[in-house]
């Protein structure tokens, strides 16, 4: 019984002298890791980049430049707004085929989709101009924004992701209403042979995504460069219009060349860093406050399509022990993965800015991304709803979705620069009666230096052709000059016209459509939904 006494004695001091190293060594570990994470924010810090939110918030507007009162009226009017203009999707620059679009300025009628019933909708301009007269009140107040082009959003960022917290008094989706009802009025003006006015519609929009972008967020980052976008079916229409001057067109290609969205990705990585930052300090020092929302997700089965586990007790006590791990272990390997994921984003947006290829930033940024393991994480949010949640990866998993916004600004940024220089081509033809033999012509007239393709750094592509039109176009994103070819491969099995596509040849600045390929769309259309 003796010897039986000592063994379980010396069993019992191993055990806890296991346990106690077990402990320091999980003590060290957790010290290890704040200190790389505080390592790496340091690095940042001698970088230059921002810690505190204060420095990133937007500076406020100046009062002689705020139209806030203006556009909050102006929302008002649109919501109640019944006319064609608020309940209607009118066709600005409609692709009627690959590298073709018909110019709707000029059809017989009005073409576009009725909100409610999503159905067609053909309407007669008359109807159109006097939706248009109906809200000029509205319109007035929208383009008063080229005389006060700065809002003020007003929006708390102190409180993180809390999503308990109003996004915002002026949300991103009013800006892209007020937008399309800009261009649907521009499209009326340009029927009636008022350039002037589609072209101060147009840099009103151009200021509604500057606004959009002003607020520092990704989301409303991508909500500016989809008005920018409308913005651009507006501009091609406005091009296509045979009353126009130079100052006009000198005027607009001034709003175009004010964009800057790669500057404006890089302010909206830093803000969602920073406004991260104080959602993970909430959860470290009230880990409840992470439990409660991982309990609220589960409570939502419509946020993912697996079935969530049911919150037993024994689910709840996992959990408990699972945030224990998360907040003294977990959180400091993902949260410095999260953040040098942040830091790829932005350098990339940062050489792109500052004309490396994007072909090349992309392929780097990738590299950096798949270094860090980024790729290989799985979403969070499906484990946490089947009952397996580690939280290993709930801070870095959002990276993959924020790497989509750079493709978006580059993807714009390829087409601000096409659209300046068909801007500045039409300036030439203005002056010279006909188009340039090449791009440099336009220089220094028209254009401080040849335009880049943002996809190759080198400059944009074009031909003068023997019909009297041009060919302009970048090589898009498989980086291929296929001779300004704006099909799809035939893999795809699939038509789209959008002159963008990622997946076209090229993307080719388009030209108008004739009247036989605008009624063999809309025949094929008639048939495809027959």
């Amino acid at each position: 019984m003796t010897n039986c006494k000592r063994i379980f004695r010396k069993l019992l001091i191993t055990a806890g002298l296991i346990a106690v190293a077990g402990v320091i060594v999980s003590v060290i570990h957790h010290y290890q890791l704040r200190a790389a994470v505080n390592q790496y924010r340091a690095e940042l810090r001698a970088k230059g980049d921002l810690v505190e939110l204060s420095q990133a918030v937007p500076p406020p507007v100046s009062p002689d430049r705020d139209g806030t009162a203006e556009f909050l009226r102006a929302i008002a009017l649109e919501q109640a707004d019944q006319t064609l203009i608020s309940t209607r999707y009118v066709y600005v620059m409609k692709m009627v085929a690959p590298g073709k679009a018909a110019i709707c300025s000029q059809q017989p009628d009005v073409r576009g989709i009725e909100y409610v019933r999503n159905i067609d909708s053909t309407n007669t301009w008359r109807e159109l101009a006097a939706a248009v007269d109906s809200g000029r009140e509205m319109l007035a107040l929208l383009t008063h924004l080229t005389e006060r082009p700065k809002l003020e959003f007003k929006y708390d960022y102190q409180h993180g992701f809390a999503n308990d917290v109003p996004f915002t008094n002026l949300y991103p989706v009013q800006l892209k209403t007020s937008a399309k009802n800009l261009a649907v009025a521009g499209l009326a003006n340009l029927h009636s042979g008022d350039s002037a006015a589609a072209v101060t519609n147009a840099r009103a929009m151009l200021l509604l995504a500057d606004a959009a972008q002003g607020q520092r967020l990704l989301y409303s980052e991508q909500e500016g460069i989809d008005i920018a976008n409308m913005a651009q079916s507006l501009t091609w229409e406005i091009l296509q219009c045979p009353k126009l001057t130079d100052t006009q067109l000198a005027g607009l290609q001034s709003g175009w060349a004010s964009q800057d969205f790669h500057f404006g990705l890089q302010n909206a990585l830093m803000m969602e860093r920073l406004r991260g930052d104080i959602l993970l300090a909430r959860w470290r020092n009230t880990p409840w406050a992470l439990q409660d929302l991982i309990i609220q997700w589960a409570a939502v089965p419509q946020v993912s399509a697996i079935e969530p586990e049911k919150l037993t007790l024994a689910r709840k006590i996992r959990l408990m022990g699972h945030m224990f791990m998360w907040c003294h272990w977990w959180s400091y390997a993902d949260e410095l993965r999260a953040l040098r994921g942040y830091e790829a984003l932005r350098q990339a947006a940062r050489d792109a800015g500052y004309g490396t290829a994007f072909l090349s930033a992309k392929e780097k940024q990738h590299a950096t991304l798949d270094a860090l393991g980024i790729y290989k994480l799985n979403n969070d949010r499906p484990q946490l709803l089947s009952g397996s949640e580690t939280l290993h990866s709930i801070l870095s998993a959002g990276i993959l979705s924020m790497e989509y916004s750079f493709e978006k600004v580059i993807r714009f940024e390829t087409a601000r620069q096409i659209v300046i220089t068909a801007i500045a081509l039409k300036r030439y033809q203005l002056q010279h009666g006909e188009w340039p033999d090449q791009l440099a012509e336009l220089v220094p007239q028209f254009l401080a230096a040849i335009p880049q393709d943002a996809m190759t750094g080198q400059s944009l592509l074009y031909h003068r052709k023997s019909d009297g039109t041009f060919l302009l176009y970048s090589v898009g994103e498989d980086g291929v000059d296929n001779g300004g070819d704006p099909t799809l491969p035939k893999e795809y099995g699939i038509d789209s016209f959008n002159w963008l596509s990622f997946r076209a040849h090229d993307w080719v600045w388009p030209q108008p459509a004739t009247p036989a390929e605008i009624d063999a769309f809309y025949q094929s259309e008639q048939r495809r939904r027959q």
